[in-house]
């Protein structure tokens, strides 16, 4: 899952300045600034708070082939406006339902947990 980042208005300008402007400092620092809170941006749905309240932008499922690798996923882009934690799990929940049927309906699994020699489980 990815949050949107209310910023990015401001990273649209920046941008929108630095074609015709390359060099221009202030809009380099902005897209910067802006483009480093994106990639803090991704969560797992059991990050959240019950209480928190989120602009999600997209949530993303794999879809696994016969060996059990991911080989597609199934996106789905956020509303545009804000919804609870609960909400996010609910649709997320709805998301992995799918993208397990799209593994089924092509034949596939989802990979098979497997100990390693240290005890600790890996795939």
């Amino acid at each position: 899952m990815n949050i949107a980042s209310p910023r990015r208005p401001e990273l649209v300008d920046a941008l929108s300045t630095l074609v015709s402007q390359p060099r221009a400092e202030h809009a380099r620092r902005t897209r910067d600034e802006v483009i480093a809170e994106l990639v803090r941006g991704e969560y797992l749905a059991t990050d959240l708070d019950a209480t928190d309240t989120l602009r999600v932008s997209h949530m993303s499922a794999p879809v696994f082939d016969r060996a059990g690798r991911a080989v597609s996923s199934i996106l789905v882009l956020g509303p545009e406006f804000d919804i609870t934690a609960t909400e996010v799990r609910v649709r997320g929940n709805q998301l992995v339902r799918a993208a397990e049927r799209a593994t089924a309906s092509a034949g596939g699994h989802a990979p098979i947990a497997r100990q390693s020699t240290d005890g600790k489980a890996f795939v």
